[in-house]
């Protein structure tokens, strides 16, 4: 299951990770090489869905490939295992998709463009600012819900008018390069950019994964038995499965994703 769109690793988290993150995660967050080139690597038939057996093949395969000792169960460390494998997937793409001359580095004028380009998707109105929770209405919010997401908004809307214009946007952006840029080159490498993606995932994931590996150890063995991991898939395709007719079209994975439910082990 981990291999829809980055799919289970963040809704399910390690939950997701624990089985039905599988397919979830792999299938990315997007573009060229993410979501739908994942999709038809599970449509193996090539009709256009992901029948009920697409996904149980390649849930197995997740969770054989999860399985390093071969215990026939999953363990905390294993399944944290494969959550970093995913996101450092997700990190390599994101930053192939940044480093658009392909030079192996992202100069601040690349980082600039992609900042723009997310300022104009997150400005679902195009009035020229971003007000609190504009771009989630499209599922493009960067500023979230939740305490953490309040207090980036505060920090970005610097006159405190309950929005963030252009200019505002654009100071953050500069302070955030600067803080990537650890060497003070003027670009940023990906071991720059991993570090402190490492360091923000930390913090979101203080705790969390152990609290849902408990939740998927149904039998509380300290393993995730093949069986939990089944259980965890099954009800995972059924959420997804919103027109409950056993198989599942690119939009119900969208949807899935935008409410964290293609989010899991790689999240991507």
């Amino acid at each position: 299951m981990n291999f829809k769109t980055a799919a289970m690793t963040t809704a399910l988290g390690l939950t997701v990770i624990a089985g039905a993150a599988a397919v979830n995660a792999e299938m990315g967050h997007g573009r060229g090489d993410g979501p739908y080139q994942k999709f038809q690597q599970a449509d193996t038939d090539g009709d256009g869905l992901i029948s009920k057996s697409e996904f149980e093949v390649r849930h197995d395969s997740r969770f054989a490939e999860a399985d390093t000792d071969g215990s026939g169960g999953l363990s905390l460390d294993e399944m944290k295992a494969m959550q970093d494998a995913r996101a450092q997937e997700r990190r390599e793409r994101r930053f192939s998709r940044g480093d658009t001359d392909g030079n192996g580095e992202i100069s601040a004028a690349e980082f600039a463009a992609a900042s723009d380009r997310r300022f104009d998707r997150m400005d679902a109105n195009g009035d020229g600012v971003i007000e609190k929770g504009e771009g989630r209405k499209h599922g493009k919010s960067h500023h979230r819900g939740g305490k953490r997401g309040h207090e980036r908004f505060a920090a970005a809307d610097a006159n405190d008018d309950g929005v963030i214009d252009r200019a505002e946007f654009d100071v953050r952006r500069d302070a955030r390069f600067a803080e990537i840029d650890a060497d003070g080159s003027g670009s940023l490498t990906l071991g720059e950019a991993s570090a402190m993606r490492d360091e923000r995932r930390a913090e979101k994931w203080a705790g969390k994964a152990e609290r849902r590996f408990n939740r998927a150890d149904r039998d509380g063995s300290g393993e995730i038995s093949e069986a939990e991991f089944d259980a965890i898939g099954n009800q995972r395709f059924a959420k997804m499965d919103r027109n409950g007719d056993g198989s599942l079209a690119p939009h119900e994975l969208k949807r899935g994703h935008h409410k964290g439910g293609w989010r899991g082990h790689g999240s991507r």
